[in-house]
């Protein structure tokens, strides 16, 4: 056999090689996106992280798309302002208190939760993350918090 013929055959071989092991990442990696995104499986395994994490979702919506506004009162044709501005607001009630840091630790276990699935399901993600983060310098969290 001759050089030329030879070194074709490996190049084919090495080719051949390549495209197998490519395969391979492939079929894994559409494995691990599909365990990654079956969210009933992840509820089989955990169903009060799911349902944390679901209530937290919805939460942070109904605070993110709610606009609170006090109604005007009309009693025979006079209108009565509820809220008015000449006078001091009321300080929040107990549980107007409570209510809010409910929402707030839920809302954090909620993003902790995504940031955790994430780093392990998307590769890259965590250095993009700490990258992100670094760049808002986010004043109570380091770029090493999602990883714990």
């Amino acid at each position: 056999m001759e050089p030329l013929e030879q070194e074709s055959d490996r190049i084919e071989r090495h080719i051949e090689q390549t495209r197998e092991k490519l395969g391979r990442n492939l079929n894994e990696l559409e494995s691990r996106v599909r365990t990654s995104l079956d969210w009933r499986g992840r509820y089989e395994k955990n169903p009060w992280a799911v349902l944390g994490l679901a209530f937290g979702a919805g939460a942070a919506l109904a605070a993110a798309t709610s606009q609170r506004r006090l109604p005007n009162y009309r009693s025979d044709n006079i209108q009565v302002d509820i809220n008015p501005r000449s006078t001091t607001p009321a300080p929040p009630s107990r549980f107007s208190q409570a209510w809010g840091k409910i929402q707030d630790a839920l809302l954090s276990t909620a993003t902790r939760q995504a940031e955790t699935f994430l780093t392990q399901a998307v590769p890259g993600f965590a250095e993009e993350y700490r990258k992100a983060n670094t760049r808002t310098a986010a004043p109570n969290r380091t770029p090493d918090d999602v990883l714990r």
